[in-house]
């Protein structure tokens, strides 16, 4: 938007979507809670809508399971966690089935958003979503609890937009989604740190101090602005009069 009122870049500020981030850095240290040793987990909590393809609802839902598919015959064993919710669950479901993965499949009930993260930090990785490439709520929150994610962003917008591209995969075909989780089960303990590396960068980019901060250095720009401003009015006012009395 404000590229088409073609506003100059220097009265741009961009500003993440503001969240309580110190609460969930508060959950994680209380709750004790982590992925298991045995199975490799991964959560998708989106909803599932991805049969009509609309690109602003749509999640790609169907994409994971596809790879899902790719990670069985590549003779790997994993499991994933979806909710079951949105206009596509029998279809998701059924889809499950045909692609012979159904075993691979756990569905759970709607959680509440303490239930939810639990979930997240329960898993090795998160998924998004993979039609709309944005950096949406369940992403900002799984990298804030230092989950590794798994979804599509517009790289080059997320670096005209933060300064730099949050560490995740970033996926947006079923056989992208199958190498990065092949990446995870490989690691399982995160090794690479790259759950750590998420958080890290949503402290410096998307945390509440970061958005506060943001918005402080605007504000005294635009009122040092005024003030320069002032100051120069009151100095050409006073010109005048000097030139009225003379």
């Amino acid at each position: 938007a404000a590229d088409k009122m073609r506003l100059p870049r220097d009265r741009i500020t961009p500003l993440p979507h503001a969240f309580d981030s110190d609460k969930l850095v508060r959950f994680a240290k209380r709750t004790r809670v982590h992925p298991p040793r045995s199975d490799v987990v991964f959560f998708t909590p989106t909803r599932q809508h991805w049969v009509d393809g609309d690109p602003g609802w749509a999640k790609g839902n169907d994409r994971v399971f596809h790879a899902l598919k790719l990670v069985k015959d590549a003779g790997q064993i994993c499991k994933v966690v979806a909710i079951a919710w949105g206009n596509d669950v029998e279809a998701s479901r059924k889809l499950v089935e045909e692609l012979g993965v159904a075993d691979m499949v756990e569905w759970s009930s709607k959680l509440n958003k303490r239930q939810l993260w639990k979930a997240y930090l329960r898993a090795h990785a998160v998924f998004d979503q993979f039609v709309s490439p944005a950096l949406g709520g369940v992403t900002f929150e799984a990298l804030m609890l230092g989950r590794r994610v798994i979804t599509a962003v517009d790289v080059a917008e997320m670096t005209e937009f933060f300064g730099d591209p949050p560490p995740l995969y970033n996926c947006r075909t079923s056989e992208s989604i199958a190498a990065a989780m092949l990446k995870v089960i490989a690691d399982p303990e995160d090794v690479a740190r790259d759950g750590r590396k998420n958080r890290e960068w949503m402290q410096r980019r998307h945390s509440a101090n970061t958005i506060v901060q943001l918005q402080i250095d605007h504000y005294k720009k635009v009122l040092d602005s005024r003030e320069i401003n002032t100051q120069l009015g009151s100095a050409v006012l006073a010109a005048k009069l000097d030139l009225v009395d003379s």
